[in-house]
């Protein structure tokens, strides 16, 4: 497993780099991204810390605004700013955790400003490469070919004082397990040497 995970972050090393502060121009409109986290290191680079995408429907354009509500939405908007967020608040030692965590409090000033750590953890500690790829179905095989060949590595792991291993939203076992930014799909079946030539072929490059 480990060899598949080292061969996809050697293909995926290739794309363009895109980031969340420089805007999205060139982003396709249709796709899956991948996720690289500031400090995160693995298969002698950048490691993968987390993979998504969008709606399943023919017609959902949605991945620049998915990447968008990453960035800047609020915790019911992005899964991903809702664990991000945990785990800043549970590094803190700040209690206003419970609140967070329960996504049916409405958030105050305070959490606002939560908010706002959260934006500018993004915007300062990640950047992506796309994999264009228009049909649904095709788009949720491989999101999660790719997440189950990440998370079944047994080298590609977190370093000591990596972010996630604080997060504290439910199934936040997970996360801290597959060293991921993600809670499902997580340790099924992994990719082929066939798939692998796909993600290829559909990385967006410079």
């Amino acid at each position: 497993m480990s060899k598949v995970c080292e061969e996809l972050h050697e293909v995926l090393r290739k794309g363009k780099r895109f980031d969340f502060k420089s805007g999205f121009e060139g982003i396709p409109s249709r796709g899956i991204y991948v996720l690289f986290e500031k400090g995160e290191k693995g298969h002698d680079g950048d490691r993968i810390v987390r993979i998504g995408t969008h709606g399943t429907s023919e017609e959902n354009d949605n991945l620049i605004p998915r990447l968008k509500a990453h960035s800047g939405g609020s915790r019911k908007s992005s899964v991903f700013r809702y664990h991000v967020g945990s785990a800043i608040l549970n590094k803190a030692n700040d209690d206003y955790l419970e609140k967070w965590v329960d996504k049916k409090i409405k958030l105050g000033e305070y959490g606002k400003k939560i908010e706002k750590q959260v934006s500018d953890y993004i915007k300062n500690n990640f950047y992506f490469v796309v994999l264009e790829v228009n049909t649904p179905e095709k788009r949720k095989c491989l999101e999660s070919r790719l997440i189950s060949a990440v998370s079944n590595c047994l080298s590609c792991k977190a370093s000591d004082d990596w972010l996630g291993k604080f997060t504290r939203t439910p199934k936040y076992e997970m996360i801290i397990k597959s060293s991921l930014w993600n809670v499902d799909e997580l340790y099924k079946d992994s990719l082929t040497n066939d798939e692998l030539e796909i993600i290829e072929k559909h990385l967006v490059k410079n």
